[in-house]
């Protein structure tokens, strides 16, 4: 009896056993089936990280591109600031030479105005000298006529007496 209880229950046992274990295979087949999907689903994962870390490598490139043209804008905006402050000297400078040339045509022309004033200064006092001079000559000439015909008259005086007297 108890061998054969103990066989019957190990029978048993042994068929639950068989039973699991068919259950256990149908489950790995089933797992085993879904194998070739995972592995394939983890390729396509693994080829997803990739792209991610290519597109993150490309970002850090975008990046460094970006602060180099960060770096170039600042560098011409600098230069740009830079022309635009020379272009405002050179246009003070223009301007500064504008006004210069205005206040050298204005003492040219208050010189030429001091010049023509002097010219005729110049012209009224040569005529007035002028006039002087003629005028002292006209004089210098009646005065040597007058002594000119004194000293005939003088001579002539004592010939006209005696002509006066023969003639008596």
């Amino acid at each position: 009896g108890d061998l054969e209880k103990q066989f019957k229950t190990t029978m048993e046992e042994f068929g639950d056993l068989a039973e699991k274990s068919g259950r256990l295979d149908g489950t790995v087949s089933v797992v085993m089936e879904e194998v070739p999907m995972m592995m394939a689903h983890l390729g396509g994962v693994s080829a997803e990280i990739e792209k991610i870390s290519y597109l993150n490598k490309s970002l850090d490139d975008l990046h460094v591109k970006y602060k180099e043209l960060q770096a170039y804008k600042d560098d011409q905006e600098a230069r740009l600031s830079g022309e635009v402050e020379k272009a405002s000297n050179l246009q003070q400078s223009l301007d500064d030479l504008h006004t210069k040339c205005n206040e050298l045509q204005a003492a040219k022309d208050a010189l030429k105005k001091d010049a023509e004033l002097e010219r005729h200064s110049i012209e009224l006092n040569f005529k007035e000298s002028f006039e002087q001079m003629k005028s002292d000559f006209h004089k210098l000439v009646l005065q040597i006529t007058e002594v000119t015909l004194s000293g005939i008259d003088q001579r002539i005086a004592p010939l006209e007496v005696a002509l006066s007297q023969f003639s008596t």
